[in-house]
């Protein structure tokens, strides 16, 4: 069957009561005949030509059926003569039930009607609704004549009507919304679950009775009440309640109100539906942040360093604190006119970190060093700190800016007097270290041989003593042999002539002998190369610094040494196989216990303008990177390589 609009199928309802209201009719007329007379076929013709499914039964078999029974059916024309009734039900239930409650109507009132359902030829399943009325009362057995009509898509209408006011029942009552249906006198006559369990009261005690007495415990409408502004405005009013307490509740709360006319035919309102929803969390949140965006405002202004934000697209500042505007020069308006990049003195690494921070590089969240320009054109040195966050879709970069030039002073003083301490340092090793070798040894050495010759002209001399003598003279050769290792230490005895590498080499040798080490030493370009004492000494100090280390911390088993001159450079390279170490962690805590080797390695690098690289990690070994300049024309290559 066709889908049937709305309009269509009332239509069909009315012909269905109009066809039922003639047949009842006819049927009447029909019942008061005593024979069958030559109106019989009168009335036959107008059953067959009703738009109304129209057929007479005598023992519950079909006798004759009129066309729009057969078409609504989908049987052909007078296919149902003499069939029984059962082969139009579903299944026998439908049939017995049908039977019983008609027929029993029927011998009753001789009319009666119901709805019920038959089966299409092609065993479709339709809702029909059936009257029917006996030929004769006195005597059902002459035969029932019965009108029928499809009313499946009616059927349908119905059901998808109740179910979309279940579905929408169920929508109210699951709302957290307190949603109410009152009258034009504000007296409640519908309300949701949610309303009733907050307000913790029987239904009976809500319905009848004015929502501001049952919710607010008021003799007359709340002040703002989005009702009694909807019944003069005649739409959809909406206010914000708010009471210090609610129900036994200490605290204050606000609620949300809106209030929907709901009218008539003629335009009249006729009640309203109010749905309150409790907004205090979100007032409460709203102050906080209102304190929050204050206490923010106070920090940002008071913060002693400069604190400006700017977009990440256009990178044009939006907001600046007074420390900015001093630092740089400015008015606010003058700034909030500019970009990064009009304060950076450096724009092109400015736009690079601008990007970094846009992609979260972790390493971009603190710059140490960036240069500025001021309002006047004053470059000065700065660090940077920057954040960024979302505001809609644009994403905005806040970032701090601190003038660090009298720190870079100070630290320069601090490298320049560090430095001078080494040199210093370096000179009175050199005296030390020529005084114990020149003086202290040479002397400890004549002692030695005068106790070894005290006896030439004594060879009565007591056993007793000369052994006496014999070990004195053995602790002064280990005396001597210390001394020596001392002045070594202080200042490597062929460092002026035999240069870096071969004093290098030479300390390799030693040291590998010493602490059982295999020391892999390897030197290219260095021996003629004319490099000054500070150079040489310092670059000893770092290699003999690291060996020190190894043997202490790293349980190395060997050790790799690379000395090359590679124009405009030396470089050395340190490698072990130790157990290695995490080289942040461990420089933070060697400043903070103030032990002094990696970072004396580091500022003798500095101290000859070069860079340190150290690289470890746990039980992977450790390499030492360093790279000094050196600018003079280096001599043909020569190569030293030895095994130790």
């Amino acid at each position: 069957m066709d889908e049937l609009s709305n309009d269509e199928l009332k239509q069909k309802v009315r012909d269905l009561e109009v066809g039922i209201a003639l047949l009842g009719g006819i049927l009447a007329h029909v019942n008061y005949k005593k024979t069958e007379t030559e109106d019989h076929e009168k009335y036959r013709n107008i059953f067959a030509a009703s738009p109304v499914g129209i057929g007479l039964a005598r023992n519950r078999n079909i006798k004759w059926g009129n066309k729009a029974l057969h078409d609504m059916l989908g049987y052909e024309p007078d296919a149902l003569t003499d069939k029984n009734v059962r082969m139009i039900y579903p299944d026998e239930a439908t049939y017995e039930q049908v039977g019983h409650v008609l027929y029993t109507g029927l011998k009753k009132k001789g009319i009666d009607q119901l709805e019920t359902q038959w089966i299409t030829r092609d065993g479709r399943i339709i809702d029909c609704h059936l009257q029917a009325s006996t030929l004769d009362p006195r005597d059902p057995s002459k035969g029932v004549l019965f009108a029928a009509m499809d009313i499946s898509k009616r059927k349908q209408t119905e059901n998808a009507l109740r179910e979309s006011e279940a579905q929408k029942m169920a929508i109210l009552e699951a709302s957290i919304d307190w949603i109410r249906h009152v009258d034009k006198d504000m007296k409640i006559l519908w309300h949701n679950k949610i309303t009733a369990e907050a307000l913790q009261l029987p239904s009976e005690k809500i319905l009848g009775r004015p929502c501001y007495a049952v919710l607010h415990d008021r003799n007359t409408p709340c002040r703002g009440c989005p009702t009694v502004k909807a019944m003069k405005s005649g739409h959809i009013e909406r206010a914000v309640m708010h009471r210090p307490g609610f129900y036994g509740a200490d605290a204050e709360v606000y609620w949300e109100a809106y209030s929907v006319p709901l009218k008539d035919e003629t335009g009249e309102i006729v009640s309203f539906i109010q749905i309150s929803k409790d907004i205090t969390d979100q007032v409460q949140a709203m102050e906080a942040l209102r304190e929050s965006r204050e206490k923010y405002r106070q920090l940002f202004e008071s913060e002693s360093d400069a604190v400006m934000i700017f977009d990440g697209e256009t990178l044009r500042f939006e907001e600046a604190n007074q420390a900015t505007l001093d630092l740089y020069g400015y008015t606010r308006e003058e700034f909030l006119a500019l970009t990064v990049l009009d304060i950076s003195n450096e724009k092109d690494k400015t736009r690079d970190t601008v990007q970094r921070i846009i992609s979260n590089d972790p390493g971009s969240k603190k710059v140490s060093l960036r240069y500025f320009k001021k309002k006047d054109g004053t470059v000065f040195p700065g660090e940077v700190f920057s954040g960024i966050f979302k505001s809609g879709s644009q994403t905005k970069i806040i970032g701090a800016v601190r003038d660090i030039t009298e720190r870079l002073q100070a630290e320069e003083k601090i490298h320049a007097l560090t430095q001078e301490q080494m040199k210093a340092q370096e000179k009175e090793r050199l005296e030390i270290s020529r005084y114990l070798h020149d003086q202290v040894a040479q002397d400890l050495s004549t002692l030695r041989i005068g106790c070894e010759t005290l006896f030439d002209s004594q060879p009565a001399a007591p056993v007793a003593v000369r052994q006496k003598v014999t070990e004195m003279s053995g602790i002064l050769q280990n005396t001597i042999s210390a001394v020596r290792n001392l002045s070594y230490d202080l200042r490597p005895p062929g460092m002026d002539h035999l240069g870096l590498a071969r004093t290098l080499m030479q300390y390799c040798e030693d040291f590998s002998k010493k602490h059982d080490m295999q020391i892999d030493y390897h030197s290219a370009g260095m021996e003629d190369l004319k490099t000054d004492y500070e150079t040489e000494i310092n670059l000893f100090r770092v290699a003999q610094e690291a060996l020190n280390n190894i043997n202490l911390h790293a349980a190395a088993s060997r050790v790799i040494i690379r000395l090359v001159a590679s124009f405009p450079s030396i470089i050395m390279r340190i490698e072990d196989n130790g157990k290695g170490f995490d080289v942040e962690g461990s420089l933070i805590k060697a400043a903070g216990e103030r032990r002094m080797g990696l970072g004396n390695m580091q500022e003798r690098v500095r101290l000859l303008n070069g860079n340190l690289k150290i690289q470890s990690r746990p039980q992977a070994g450790t390499k030492i990177l360093v790279r000094i300049p050196f600018k003079e024309k280096k001599s043909d290559l020569k190569t030293r390589h030895t095994h130790h």
